[in-house]
């Protein structure tokens, strides 16, 4: 094995370098192999069942290193992956565990939550209302006065009518667009603090009613690909915008 370590460098090698130099080693057939065939030059044209046959075999010749490759990429991985998924088994499923057993703890905790900030909400709603009474009331004095021909006594109350509206519009607002965060949390004695999170999301309802276009922005071509790749695989042949044809390889 090669000197990993540069100079003025005492560390050890790493486990990485370790393990590219083994793979460097155990492969050197193989990379001296593909360096003399990517190094060949590549028919710009066939013109003859001779040289149609020296180009098979050579592709047969390039195949087998493929699969030479594909196999020790198997098992020098194998181990890794192995491994790997004895971790994730034991990690994930005490996540996980633990994950359903904080959900299932956390609900009656998030009923509440939910309970409390609908009850704040209902209050500034109660709130609201009985300033649009009061904007109400007002304006019917404002009215009043100035039917009376008390001007200055009528306009001092239409002004009240007019913050008093103003107000209920604000408290509508509030209550309708606040977040349960803001209007309901808990905070322990040792400083945890505990609020909902609200976010929009959509919902399934009927597949088939859902209007593919609208959403046409949000596909990625990979996507559309694939959806494309099982039309033709079930034997379908027209498809507007694309071009289905047999397309040969060997």
């Amino acid at each position: 094995m090669t000197n990993l370590a540069t100079i003025g460098h005492n560390l050890p090698p790493t486990d990485e370098e370790i393990l590219k130099e083994k793979l460097q080693e155990r492969s050197q057939k193989d990379l001296a192999l593909m360096g003399d065939i990517l190094k060949s030059p590549i028919p710009e044209k066939i013109a003859s069942d001779e040289d149609a046959k020296k180009a098979a075999d050579f592709i047969e010749k390039i195949k087998t290193l493929e699969k030479s490759f594909e196999k020790a990429h198997k098992e020098e991985k194998d181990p890794y992956w192995n491994m790997g998924k004895v971790v994730d088994g034991f990690f994930k499923t005490r996540i996980k565990d633990l994950e359903d057993f904080r959900k299932k703890y956390s609900k009656p905790v998030n009923d509440f939550l939910t309970a409390k900030a609908e009850a704040e909400r209902e209050a500034i709603r109660q709130r609201e209302e009985k300033a649009r009474q009061l904007a109400e009331q007002l304006a019917a004095e404002a009215l009043a006065h100035e039917q009376g021909q008390v001007k200055d006594t009528a306009n001092e109350l239409m002004e009240a009518a007019v913050m008093a509206e103003a107000k209920a519009d604000m408290l509508g607002d509030y209550a309708s667009q606040t977040n349960n965060a803001s209007l309901a949390k808990i905070r322990t004695e040792s400083g945890v603090v505990l609020s909902q999170r609200t976010k929009w999301v959509g919902e399934i309802e009927d597949i088939g009613a859902i209007d593919l276009n609208i959403l046409r922005h949000y596909f990625k071509e990979d996507s559309i690909q694939l959806a494309i790749n099982a039309f033709v695989k079930d034997g379908h042949r027209d498809l507007p915008g694309v071009k289905i044809y047999q397309k040969a390889s060997i």
